[in-house]
């Protein structure tokens, strides 16, 4: 699912293609969800992969917290981050969604960033116990080329990464890193790097990720595996 770039548009034509206003878009910059490429331009492909991720809806994120909570009663455990009075609205909630609407809540649970860095930083990266690296969708071959790598990673051990691997930020790099920034993330909440990677195998993340590709033959088959986890959900509940 990483993000293709080259082509640029304005903050001002950014604006009209998400419509909002230009201000906020600046914001979206500041915050890393669109991705500059110089003073005043936009990355496209960021631009377009944020339009999907919002899926046409102007309705705010759910917290990173609560996006991970969601996640992880799709996956059939219970998330010991949130209240009981919050997880029966999450469950009624998830009991009435759609794929797309499962899409646009989730987008908060991690910030994009992007970086560039050796072959052989890849392969380690890869190999790294902070980093859980993404997978294709089944039936599904990535096609952003083998010298790239997109994963997940906690915001508190990013510098260290990024040094140890010497990494850096910028944004033609190969390496797209889905920062994850939840406030208190461990600290005896059950929340862990190991719960995204069982979240990767179980098949969850994929279709969350791959639900925003360029690829449309990529999105459909994330709507159609995110229907049917929000299908079995509902079954089960």
């Amino acid at each position: 699912m990483a993000l293709l770039l080259g082509e640029a548009m304005t903050v001002g034509e950014a604006a009209e293609v998400l419509e909002v206003s230009t201000k906020q878009v600046q914001n979206l910059g500041r915050r890393g969800e669109l991705v500059y490429v110089a003073r005043g331009l936009l990355d496209a492909a960021s631009v377009r992969a944020y339009r999907a991720r919002r899926q046409g809806r102007h309705t705010r994120p759910w917290s990173g917290w609560t996006a991970w909570a969601a996640i992880s009663m799709l996956a059939g455990i219970e998330p010991g981050w949130l209240g009981q009075p919050q997880l029966s609205r999450l469950r009624g909630r998830l009991r009435s969604m759609g794929p797309a609407d499962l899409v646009a809540a989730t987008r908060a649970r991690a910030t994009t960033r992007r970086f560039a860095g050796h072959e052989a930083a890849v392969r380690r990266l890869r190999g790294d116990d902070g980093v859980v690296p993404g997978r294709p969708l089944p039936g599904l071959v990535r096609t952003d080329g083998s010298d790239g790598l997109e994963a997940y990673v906690m915001g508190e051990g990013l510098a260290a990464l990024v040094d140890r691997r010497g990494l850096q930020e910028g944004p033609e790099g190969q390496i797209v890193l889905h920062v994850i920034e939840t406030p208190g993330a461990g600290g005896g909440t059950g929340f862990s790097l190991g719960l995204v990677e069982h979240f990767m195998a179980r098949d969850i993340l994929p279709p969350l990720d791959a639900a925003v590709s360029d690829d449309p033959r990529e999105r459909g088959v994330a709507s159609d595996m995110l229907r049917e986890l929000l299908d079995n959900y509902r079954a089960d509940a």
